[in-house]
């Protein structure tokens, strides 16, 4: 039996992959949701599905990691506010649809 069911978004790389092996080193469950494996954090409906998933298979989550980040791409200067508002709100907030305490 594993110590504590870890949920992290923004799993896949980076700091991300860093953080989920060190939970597994530690003899936690890690489960990673990330947009490379079709997750979106932005996405009420997926957080919602996610959750009851991992809650039916294992009964409770104990740690939730919210690592995930939208980022935009190209010139800076020429991004405009809608994807950067979307970007900083992901990556400084947490999506609107994480869980809040």
């Amino acid at each position: 039996m594993t110590d504590r069911i870890v949920v992290m978004t923004g799993s896949a790389g980076g700091i991300g992959s860093t953080i989920v092996n060190a939970f597994e080193r530690n003899g936690d469950a890690a489960i990673g949701l990330d947009l490379v494996d079709g997750f979106d954090i932005r996405d009420p409906h997926a957080c919602r599905q996610a959750a009851f998933a991992i809650l039916e298979e294992h009964s409770r989550i104990d740690v939730l990691c919210g690592n995930a980040g939208v980022g935009a791409l190209g010139d800076i200067l020429a991004i405009t506010p809608t994807p950067a508002r979307g970007s900083s709100t992901s990556t400084c907030l947490g999506s609107p649809t994480s869980p809040r305490p």
